[in-house]
């Protein structure tokens, strides 16, 4: 447990991705998004990442120019991701596409860690093309 008078803030772009555990002992505070992302026109760019051939993959990847784009695009990613395990999970339980988008989302959460760093994010967006 944290001292007396100790604030942390947990910022996140999607709720459900929190366990609810951590939910439960959290004040909720939504706010909007400042970047301006159309996490529908990012919802395309998904289904595309998760479903496309390599070549559309390739393309949809050369459109990341910067850190900001890159941020974006992993965190609908990331959400893309969840939605898809959490349908996969209720229609059929322990199924290979399960088990595929668990160990994507494991490597797009290893490389977000990295864009707060001196990495490029076309370098990590280009890492997660390969490991797709």
């Amino acid at each position: 447990e944290p001292p007396p008078n100790t604030y942390i803030f947990l910022l996140v772009s999607d709720e459900e991705l929190l366990l609810p555990t951590v939910v439960s002992r959290c004040i909720t505070k939504h706010m909007k998004t400042e970047n301006g992302v159309d996490d529908q026109n990012h919802s395309k760019h998904v289904h595309t990442f998760l479903s496309g051939k390599q070549g559309e993959r390739l393309t949809l990847v050369n459109q990341i120019t910067d850190r900001e784009s890159c941020t974006a695009f992993f965190d609908v990613l990331a959400r893309g991701i969840h939605q898809t395990i959490k349908t996969e999970l209720m229609t059929k339980p322990g199924g290979q596409q399960c088990v595929s988008m668990t160990a994507l989302g494991l490597r797009l959460f290893q490389l977000r860690r990295h864009l707060g760093h001196n990495v490029s994010p076309k370098l990590l967006a280009d890492m997660l093309l390969l490991s797709g």
